[in-house]
């Protein structure tokens, strides 16, 4: 986000915030949302983005999660219409392959809920802890604050 002068890092909790509520809707994988915000934070820090291209990234970079961990993942024009069809087909595709070929398709990579999720199991948590765990998890999302921490030390700290 240091790059970034048009957009900030409320922008960014704001776009998380709605990928949270994407992610929901659609029942992705909790990695799914993960991956995505990785991939997201990763470009940022590389790529100059524009405020009004923010969503596009944000949608793009869901797109390539899903591919990635979902058996069966949204067509191209469900993408648009969560966007309120802001942006067409072509901007979709094209802004996918700017993100993959930034990132050199290094897009992969244990999170902190991977790491959260393999302590848990080790912790024998209940379901309570577990879900109280997994929104400590959800609220690092959103926090620029918390980039500066390993995942791991992330997926710790939420034990």
């Amino acid at each position: 986000m240091i790059k970034q002068n048009n957009i900030n890092d409320k922008m960014r909790a704001i776009l998380v915030d709605w990928l949270i509520e994407v992610h929901r809707n659609y029942k992705f994988k909790r990695k799914t949302l993960f991956q995505t915000i990785y991939i997201i934070d990763l470009y940022l820090s590389y790529e100059i983005v524009y405020k009004d291209h923010l969503q596009l990234l944000g949608v793009a970079s869901l797109l390539i999660s899903a591919k990635e961990n979902e058996v069966i993942y949204p067509s191209l024009d469900e993408f648009i219409s969560i966007t309120d069809n802001a942006y067409n087909k072509s901007q979709l595709l094209k802004m996918e392959i700017h993100v993959l070929q930034a990132l050199n398709f290094e897009v992969i990579i244990p999170t902190a809920e991977e790491y959260y999720n393999i302590l848990s199991k080790i912790f024998n948590f209940t379901s309570t802890q577990h879900h109280l765990g997994e929104y400590f998890l959800d609220s690092a999302l959103v926090d620029y604050n918390m980039l500066k921490y390993k995942y791991s030390t992330i997926g710790l700290a939420c034990i």
